[in-house]
């Protein structure tokens, strides 16, 4: 059995789930620049999923695609592509890169992945390694940056940042601390807080 929280008022082990809301005022902000409800997710660093879910709990609703507001930024233009066989993943789709030539769309996924974990080992060695509350270092795709200052937050780390400069990032992670995806979780609902000794 895992640890309970119950303090003899009712809670069971899920009740930490619960707790890890979204607040209200975050959303209304969110909703009321127009953003998607992609766009929250992403900002907030939570899934699609717990957006909506918070989202209806409060009686609020994201710009949808067809909203003037969700337009702010249009998407990408889609790039060209035929499809090519490649030696690594047979037949299927190529499409050009900026320098115009075509390249496996597969292949350059998966070296954006490569590249965006590169990027994530550098930043986390930076910033110690483990998580500053509990010490969790066995991977790193469960430590993630928490921002000290909202405010001052130009991007989302979460975000990968693939297109961005290791500088760029690294300016970025000065801003943040290094917390385990648990502790993270917990520091945004309010139930853990930062000493910053």
């Amino acid at each position: 059995m895992g640890t309970s929280t119950d303090n003899g008022s009712g809670a069971d082990e899920n009740a930490g789930r619960r707790e890890r809301g979204i607040p209200r005022e975050q959303l209304e902000s969110l909703v009321e620049a127009g953003m998607t409800l992609e766009r929250i997710a992403a900002e907030l660093e939570r899934s699609v999923l717990t957006v909506r879910r918070w989202l209806a709990r409060y009686g609020l609703k994201a710009a949808g695609p067809q909203d003037p507001a969700a337009r702010a930024s249009p998407p990408p233009p889609k790039l060209p592509s035929v499809l090519r066989t490649c030696g690594k993943h047979g037949e299927t789709e190529f499409v050009m890169s900026t320098d115009g030539y075509f390249r496996c769309r597969r292949c350059r996924s998966e070296s954006l992945v490569r590249r965006h974990r590169r990027v994530k080992e550098i930043l986390v060695a930076e910033a110690g390694g483990a998580c500053m509350i509990c010490g969790y270092s066995r991977y790193n795709g469960a430590l993630q940056f928490h921002h000290l200052d909202p405010d001052k937050k130009r991007l989302s780390l979460a975000m990968g940042g693939a297109a961005l400069g290791i500088e760029t990032l690294r300016r970025e992670a000065e801003k943040c601390v290094l917390l385990c995806s648990n502790c993270h979780a917990e520091v945004q609902g309010g139930v853990t807080s930062l000493s910053l000794h």
